[in-house]
């Protein structure tokens, strides 16, 4: 009765084990694949990185090469707000614009706050 019971328990652990796997495996993949700009910023990252590397080129050139990388993936997702915005209605547009901008221009130290609406 002892073999049995401790077959099936290690029967029953065993799929436990791997009921769980696939369950931290689904929930991490879903996580890592909501950002999928920074997938796609991530493979071309590291294909240039790939490609310095094999081309030997010098150190210098790489740091500026990355650094070009870093902020060139800044802009372009502050160009892609532009499509974004097309999606609200035209009065929306406008108080987000209006936001945006505001708060930017509250921040420069000689030009007074903007007049609350």
């Amino acid at each position: 009765r002892n073999v049995a019971e401790r077959a099936v328990v290690s029967v029953m652990m065993l799929c436990g084990g791997l009921m769980w796997a696939w369950i931290i495996g689904a929930v991490t993949q879903a996580v890592t694949t909501l950002d999928v700009k920074k997938i796609q910023y991530n493979q071309i990252y590291d294909q240039i990185n790939w490609m310095l590397l094999d081309l030997g080129v010098e150190r210098a050139l790489t740091r500026n090469v990355r650094e070009f990388l870093l902020n060139a993936v800044e802009v372009e997702r502050r160009l892609e707000y532009s499509s974004l915005i097309k999606h609200l209605s035209p009065e929306l547009r406008c108080k987000v614009c209006e936001d945006v901008f505001e708060s930017r221009m509250n921040v420069v130290p000689y030009r007074e706050p903007a007049r609350t609406r």
